[in-house]
């Protein structure tokens, strides 16, 4: 697992903070990318920097995608 920041934005009295988190699986001496999280932070009286990101955080689709559940746990 790795992670770093990976924008920082100004929001007026807010900075606003994000990073990444990359987690991997290892199968016969391969590495391969297991899953990427992005998270945010807000920190009140932060702001004030005047940088207001570069972007890189993809954003947060208005509606999720239309399709069927992974599974369904029926107990």
């Amino acid at each position: 697992m790795q992670g770093w920041i990976s924008d920082t934005a100004d929001k007026g009295k807010i900075a606003l903070v994000t990073y990444t988190v990359e987690t991997s699986d290892v199968v016969d001496r391969k590495e391969s990318l297991t899953a990427r999280v992005y998270n945010t932070l807000a920190i009140k009286g932060l702001g004030g920097f005047g940088y207001k990101g570069n972007g890189s955080t993809p954003a947060i689709p208005a509606k999720p995608n239309e399709r069927n559940p992974d599974f369904t746990l029926v107990e």
